[in-house]
């Protein structure tokens, strides 16, 4: 936890808690249906589908108040739905995870999804931007080392 002017004031570690003793099969599975939440035709979180990075998400809707059959528009905002989506990629080989809350946002798939799409398609573009710049700074080097 850092201060606003940049003062670190605490550091968190990881801890192991538990660990859960699930087959290799059931965490295919789960993974695999969390790629459908993202990727297949009316998942519910296709809004945060970044084209050639694998995303694997979940949508979430919290409820603030019982409707008792009361439509979304005719609900005060303060009493709206949070909207919330989890994700993390590449499917396989998880290199980052986003987490979105918008408090009385209304749907995950439609609020919090597009925001975690662009954490995702930044953190997507910058990785890929990194070799392109270390192939320019090779190529620079050379052609220093070749006018020597």
């Amino acid at each position: 936890m850092q201060a606003p002017h940049g003062e670190m004031l605490q550091e968190f570690y990881p801890q192991e808690e538990k660990i859960l003793s699930i087959s290799p099969e059931t965490l295919t599975l789960i993974k695999e249906a969390l790629w459908g939440v993202v990727n297949s035709p009316g998942g519910t979180g296709g809004r945060a589908r970044v084209e050639g990075f694998d995303v694997a998400g979940k949508t979430g809707t919290a409820q603030v108040i019982q409707r008792k059959g009361r439509r979304e528009e005719y609900i005060e905002a303060e009493f709206k739905d949070h909207a919330w989506f989890a994700c993390f990629a590449p499917l396989y080989n998880p290199q980052i995870t986003v987490v979105v809350l918008v408090e009385h946002g209304g749907h995950g798939g439609a609020v919090a999804a597009p925001m975690a799409r662009q954490v995702l398609a930044a953190y997507y573009g910058q990785k890929k931007r990194v070799p392109e710049q270390i192939r320019v700074a090779q190529k620079l080097e050379l052609e220093f080392v070749e006018k020597r």
